[in-house]
């Protein structure tokens, strides 16, 4: 690709090529001749310190290359290290919104996001110590402010100060201090400074992005920029590129037709003279038009297309001002014009340097220039009007007048708070004073590289180029010849213009080995021609993964995959693997056979089978499919499988539906319940004895083919009797000291029991009354109801009973969980047997209620996990009922069935020594411990 040479007879203007002449190769841009008088006070730095800008990066951005940094971060550290930036100088957002916008009633988003930690990071640094806010990467372009205005998010952050809270959410157009007006016409603006440029006495701040669409072409954004600040040089032998310039219109002859601009009668116009973009549309042709002057005298090829069709550049009909068609634009440097909405013509051929605006109501012309391999743009992303775009002239005018892309593409942008954006490296500056150098080296591959990449299944791959710039920046186009053997055949080129990571995407042959080399060329034309490389093709599928059946109704699948290789599908192996909710197995795996297979599961849900095909060489490919195993209704099981009721009462039968794989379905069915032999049960599985005992009888519950079966028995009890009621009242006590008589209202009187410090403690009940004992827990200092002898034979029946009582709590299950069990009562042979009893303990974490009824061994009913307080948390009244006859207990708790378990009745043996202890818990040696410091009422026992 040869550079352009030079024409001496190319007409520029006069002026421009006298410059050119007297200028030679000075080591100085010739555009600083074009520059008009400066204001003395706006002289600020002539270039822009890398110290003096602030990298903001989206830290939770994609990483899209699995280097392990996430891309926009990437980007940040890469300008960092390629511009001397102070890693102090960079910042990492949490952004918020998963897209390139902040919506409507998102303005808050917007500032706790970027605004407030710029903002901070700005105070830390010093306000005035940055001129410069770079925005690398994918972060959002657009904010919605709170009455419904887009605005731009860069924009927006130039005038930073101006957004002063998130619930303040108007963000304000306003007049752009640092604005230039028409180049040649005023004064030329300076560099900027801060104490040169305010609005309303807060600082302003020049802001650039890079990479808005990819963090990854950011790179190349600032690596092109690189080249062309070090090697463009508008003269003979060195590097540079044409600048277009693109008109609608032309000069008026007679109504509806025109002839050709020419550069004196631009320059004679009001409009130009007073930068008019603002008034019709004939004025912004014209000061678009004008840019045409500012090129040609600075020493670069005019191509201007100003044909006076409105054609744009690329469209039929469209041709340059020397006659030549316009239907391409090779070596694009530079680009000025209008009015491309919505519209690109792929006809540039962008250089690194490059700098396109193209004045029109959206971003697209922009974005697309960036794509296709421009350096920098300037664009919006919503109506600007006439006035509110950034002017084309003043852009370039700086830009070759020496002046950063941060700078020139600020100065071109008449307002802050609205929609501009200016896309490039913020410190690129062409033009600026320099050296003149030639680039003479040809292009080097870094070590490591080339690098092959896969990418689908259908064999299409990416060769990966990076350049080594060691020795200086440099970027290159790459084309790759490839074929099956070295007379090659095919070629591919890399696209979006020059980088230093030319990627090329080459459609590999599947199943076929393939011989590529690669040529390198930079922007000068040095050239490189690699070895020959041969890609190894490895595996390719053939027939990507199945599954059948898919959707699984069982608990298998036969998965399938077929791949292709060079040294044939039989050197081969399949390896197969799943992710999902339990491991699955496969019937054969990692050979050949294992092309189909069997995959079995062990639970229901979403599953992602995947095979790894390799071949010998160890190369491999891998095809996946999701696979759903539904849950099929497969067995019914039933609580409790068998239940005693008495005559005249209920008892609830329950019914878990599981799948093929014991699991509960979800969600549950409710099954259809039956009843043969004696009683009814209703449709949600509850049992009604009748008035006749028998049984056992079969309960049934179906749900389509399946089905289960339970039994239940119905008993007719003995007829019971209160034999001992205790009220809790006070009246129920002759005193309070020790040994005082307790007198209940049925049963044997007993006494009150108190050692040390103990008390005996009442509280009113909706019932009535209750008692309560301190202190718990050890056989001192504390209190309890003592009733003993032989007579306690005619209370209790270990045979057959029933006691209730009310249980208050008085403490909260925190508390419980930190102090030893209380007991209700507990009652106690000659023997030692405890025969009847019932405490509140704290077991391994959780709440339980324990209790023996006939017999010494005792059941124990947990409370389900997290509603303990709920239960029996402070001021928690539980009604509680024992029941035991024929060998089974029951417990319940406020009149619900808890508990149903089995025991063998013993043979009590009372005598003198017998004790019944209420509010604590008999040792006969020790005497009582754990006294009840809970609330206990209406306390009764019934025997037959």
């Amino acid at each position: 690709m040869p550079y352009p040479v030079l024409s001496s007879s190319k007409p520029f203007r006069e002026y421009a090529l006298l410059l050119l002449l007297t200028c030679g190769m000075c080591p100085v841009p010739v555009s600083a001749q074009l520059t008009n008088q400066l204001n003395a006070s706006d002289v600020g730095a002539p270039y822009p310190d890398p110290s003096r800008v602030l990298v903001v990066y989206k830290s939770n951005s994609a990483d899209v290359d699995h280097d392990g940094v996430g891309d926009s971060q990437q980007l940040a550290l890469y300008y960092a290290a390629k511009r001397n930036v102070p890693a102090t100088n960079l910042l990492g957002l949490q952004i918020s919104v998963s897209s390139y916008y902040y919506y409507v009633n998102q303005y808050d988003q917007f500032y706790t996001d970027m605004v407030l930690p710029i903002k901070n990071k700005l105070e830390s640094l010093g306000p005035e110590n940055i001129d410069i806010i770079l925005l690398a990467g994918d972060l959002p372009t657009i904010v919605y402010d709170g009455i419904n205005q887009i605005r731009s998010v860069d924009s927006s952050l130039m005038g930073l100060n101006l957004l002063t809270s998130a619930s303040t959410s108007a963000i304000t157009m306003s007049l752009n201090p640092y604005q230039a007006g028409p180049p040649l016409f005023s004064p030329d603006k300076g560099h900027f400074s801060h104490n040169a440029y305010k609005y309303n006495n807060t600082e302003i701040y020049l802001v650039t992005r890079l990479g808005s669409d990819s963090s990854l072409r950011g790179i190349t954004q600032v690596d092109q920029g690189l080249y062309a600040e070090r090697y463009l040089y508008p003269s003979p032998g060195y590097y540079y590129g044409n600048a277009y310039v693109d008109s609608q219109w032309g000069i008026p002859t007679s109504p509806g037709a025109a002839t050709r601009y020419t550069d004196a009668y631009l320059g004679a116009q009001t409009a130009v003279q007073s930068g008019a973009y603002w008034t019709t549309f004939a004025a912004i042709d014209m000061n678009i038009a004008y840019s045409e002057h500012y090129f040609a005298a600075a020493g670069f090829p005019l191509k201007w297309e100003n044909s006076t069709a409105t054609a744009r550049i690329g469209d039929s009909g469209a041709s340059f001002d020397d006659g030549s068609t316009a239907l391409s634009a090779p070596r694009a440097l530079f680009y000025g014009g209008w009015y491309n909405f919505d519209h690109y013509n792929d006809v540039y051929e962008w250089l690194p340097g490059s700098v396109a605006i193209d004045l029109n109501s959206a971003s697209f012309f922009g974005t697309q220039a960036l794509k296709h391999g421009a350096t920098a743009a300037s664009y919006v992303i919503a109506e600007p009007g006439g006035g509110g775009h950034q002017r084309p002239s003043i852009l370039h005018y700086y830009i070759l007048n020496g002046y950063s892309f941060a700078e020139a593409s600020a100065l071109a942008t008449p307002f802050m708070g609205f929609v501009g954006i200016n896309e490039g490296d913020p410190l690129y500056a062409p033009m600026k004073v320099k050296t003149p150098l030639v680039d003479t080296a040809a292009p080097v591959l870094m070590a490591g590289y080339p690098q092959e990449r896969p990418a689908s299944l259908t064999g299409t791959g990416t060769i990966v180029c990076l350049i080594d710039d060691s020795q200086g920046p440099k970027v290159v186009v790459a084309r790759v010849d490839y074929g099956t053997d070295t007379g090659y055949g095919s070629v591919a080129e890399s696209v979006g213009g020059f980088s230093r990571l030319a990627q090329v995407s080459i459609p590999w042959i599947a199943g076929q080995n393939n011989h590529y080399r690669i040529t390198l060329t930079d922007p000068v034309g040095n050239t490189t021609t690699t070895q020959d490389y041969l890609h190894m093709s490895g595996p390719s599928i053939t027939s990507p993964v199945t599954a059948n059946p898919n959707p699984a109704a069982g608990s298998t699948t036969t998965v399938a995959v077929l791949g292709i290789d060079p040294a044939g599908e039989g050197t081969l192996t399949y390896t197969w693997s799943a992710t999902g909710p339990t491991a699955v197995t496969f019937d054969t795996n990692g050979n050949n056979a294992a092309k189909s297979t069997v995959a079995r599961f062990t639970r229901a849900g979403s599953y992602t089978i995947q095979a790894v095909v390799k071949d010998a060489a160890g190369l491999s490919i891998s095809s996946a499919v999701t696979v759903k195993v539904v849950q099929v209704a497969s067995a019914i099981r039933l609580t409790p499988p068998a239940a005693i009721v008495s005559v005249g009462s209920t008892e609830q039968f329950g019914a878990a539906i599981v799948d093929q794989f014991g699991n509960a379905l979800s969600p549950q069915v409710v099954p259809t319940w039956s009843v043969t032999g004696g009683g009814t049960i209703s449709s949600l599985g509850l049992f009604a004895a009748g008035d006749m005992a028998g049984g056992p009888f079969n309960v049934s519950a179906s749900f389509g083919t399946i089905q289960a079966a339970a039994t239940v028995t119905v008993w007719a009890p003995a007829t019971l009797r209160t034999t001992f009621l205790l009220h809790g009242a006070p009246s129920e006590l002759a005193g309070t000291t020790n040994s005082s008589m307790v007198t209940p209202g049925v049963g044997p009187n007993g006494v009150l029991r108190i050692t040390g410090s103990g008390s005996v403690n009442f509280v009113s009940t909706q019932a009535g009354s209750g008692v309560y004992f301190l202190n718990c827990c050890t056989n001192v200092n504390n209190a309890n109801y003592q009733f003993s002898g032989i007579q306690l034979g005619s209370v209790f029946d270990t045979g057959q009973g029933e006691i209730d009582f009310a249980a208050t709590s008085r403490e909260n299950w925190s508390q419980r969980q930190t102090s030893s069990y209380r007991s209700v009562f507990d009652v106690q042979d000659v023997l030692g047997q405890h025969l009847f009893r019932f405490s509140v303990i704290s077991a391994s974490g959780r709440l339980a209620f324990v209790y023996g009824l006939g017999s010494g061994a005792v059941d124990y009913y947990y409370v389900p996990v997290g509603q303990e307080d709920a239960v029996f948390g402070t001021g928690i009244t539980q009604s509680i009922r024992l029941l035991w006859s024929g060998g089974k207990r029951y417990l319940y708790l406020n009149g619900v069935l808890k508990k149903t378990t089995n025991y063998t009745a013993v043979a009590p043996v009372w005598s003198s020594s017998s004790t019944f202890r209420l509010g604590a818990r008999q040792y006969f040696t020790f005497g009582a411990y754990n006294s009840d410091d809970d609330l206990i009422s209406e306390f009764s026992v019934s025997r037959p």
